[in-house]
């Protein structure tokens, strides 16, 4: 199997060497270009039969989903590119051991990750079962409202056990507490803790696409013309270029 590895496709450049034992002013070193990038053609990208939808299993990493589709580990780019993942350690979903270690990075201590983040609202449907209010808004634990349902030709209350006309106060999180210091939360009002949110956030990434593999020639050949060099003061051949060096003119 050929190399197909992301840093292969890139094209070098030559530049001005910043080593204190170079032997002369115009000694350069060669490098890889990594300011060169590449994204999937539009007519692919907008096509959705282009692409199927994946959800990543257990802990795989980029390289392990590459190798089950294109037979290929090395084409774990292909995968990140297609997402438009940039930052591996947050786009990519964590492992269990990596998302323990993030959770208590982060909230310091168990106790605090099991805290509240923040209350959701649950599905209110009307009399004909339309749904008046959706799953997963993010509201204060007190929240509220009531209607006229048209079918029972009665006020119904989304919260029966919540008082409309009750003070209190409300933190950062949406926790109401009344004058007597009691949390007040709503029948249908369900709390998010810490962990529920961060767990609901990571399982969302593992939610990708996958090119498929028939356009995957197309997309390695697009990377090639991609990654080389037009013609330019500093073009040397079209997968090499020469960087300014101001040492020879002093500018």
């Amino acid at each position: 199997m050929s190399n197909r590895s992301y840093f292969r496709y890139f094209p070098n450049i030559d530049y001005v060497s910043r080593a204190l034992e170079r032997s002369s002013n115009d000694e350069f070193i060669t490098v890889k270009n990594i300011f060169k990038r590449v994204r999937l053609r539009e007519d692919i990208a907008s096509v959705a039969t282009s692409y199927e939808y994946y959800t990543i299993p257990g802990n795989f990493r980029p390289d392990q989903v590459a190798d089950r589709y294109y037979d290929d580990p090395n084409l774990d780019w292909v995968i990140l590119i297609t997402n438009n993942i940039q930052n591996i350690h947050e786009d990519w979903p964590m492992d269990n051991l990596t998302f323990r270690k993030y959770l208590l990075d982060k909230y310091k201590t168990e106790e605090a990750i099991e805290e509240v983040h923040h209350y959701e609202t649950s599905a209110f449907k009307d009399g004909y079962v339309r749904t008046v209010i959706p799953d997963g808004l993010i509201v204060d634990s007190d929240f509220n409202t009531s209607m006229l349902d048209q079918r029972l030709q009665q006020e119904v209350k989304y919260n029966e056990n919540i008082n409309l006309t009750t003070e209190g106060t409300v933190d950062t999180n949406g926790t109401v507490t009344d004058a007597n210091g009691n949390v007040v939360v709503g029948k249908a009002i369900t709390p998010i803790t810490n962990y529920k949110y961060e767990f609901d956030l990571n399982e969302m990434k593992k939610n990708i696409i996958i090119l498929k593999p028939e356009y995957l020639g197309v997309f390695l050949d697009d990377m090639k013309k991609i990654m080389k060099y037009a013609p330019s003061s500093q073009f040397v051949n079209r997968n090499l270029k020469q960087s300014y060096n101001p040492r020879l003119t002093g500018i």
